[in-house]
């Protein structure tokens, strides 16, 4: 009989400290809120695709002068550009082509593009490049754009503002009702987007063309990269 009250009471005392944590838990204070960070970075990498098309009344002649004006390039950006990781082949297509396309009347001859992209880490190697490029390639099209590289630093420096953000706003309204800011509790929902940049096309350049005139600058593609988080503050 003794030990059934021992357990009783036992057990009666487990629940109470069950109830008791349950309470403190739901008591508990604290503050959720949003920071947001952004920071404003240049570019530090220059893309460059190009195409060429070269005209021929041969299919084999018409690629191989497309082939011929593909390689110039490429030897030319291999004297600025040293890795060659970051020149890229992307395709080689060849058309016959009509005065009339429906009919298939007039033949114009076989019509070779070949395109490549080059990617230039420093902007003075992409200057001489491009005032280089008309005498070595002739007719050609080309786009332009820019491209932030290695961006995990920047997003990690982003996101630690964006927490920094909400523990000022955290700190500002738990002052307001005579509240203290405890340990963080949470962070959830980080969320980093890149914003900005865009691409520059300059339409058949020919030979006698200088493609560095009114090149954009890395400066002119700022890239935004903007970060969130949501942060769970203790109240004291």
């Amino acid at each position: 009989m003794k030990k059934l009250a021992l357990l009783f009471v036992g057990i009666s005392f487990l629940a109470a400290t069950q109830t008791l944590s349950y309470a403190e838990e739901t008591t508990a204070r604290f503050i959720e809120i949003q920071g947001d960070s952004m920071i404003s970075v240049p570019p530090n990498e220059v893309h460059i695709s190009i195409t060429v098309e070269r005209q021929d009344f041969n299919l084999k002649d018409a690629k191989e002068k497309a082939s011929k004006a593909t390689r110039k390039i490429i030897d030319l950006a291999k004297k600025f550009q040293s890795d060659s990781k970051l020149i890229e082949t992307n395709f080689v297509d060849v058309q016959p082509r009509y005065e009339n396309e429906h009919t298939k009347q007039e033949f114009l001859g076989y019509f070779a593009r070949s395109s490549l992209t080059i990617v230039f880490t420093n902007q003075e190697a992409y200057y001489q490049f491009m005032h280089k490029l008309p005498s070595e390639a002739g007719d050609h099209t080309l786009r332009v754009w820019f491209e932030l590289g290695k961006i995990d630093e920047f997003s990690i420096q982003v996101q630690q503002r964006a927490v920094e953000n909400a523990k000022t706003k955290a700190e500002a309204l738990a002052k307001s009702v005579g509240a203290t800011l405890g340990d963080v509790l949470q962070i959830r929902d980080v969320n980093v987007q890149k914003e900005g940049g865009g691409q520059y096309p300059i339409m058949m350049m020919s030979k006698r063309e200088d493609s560095s005139a009114g090149q954009p600058d890395m400066e002119a593609g700022l890239k935004e990269i903007r970060a969130y988080a949501t942060v769970r503050f203790q109240l004291k």
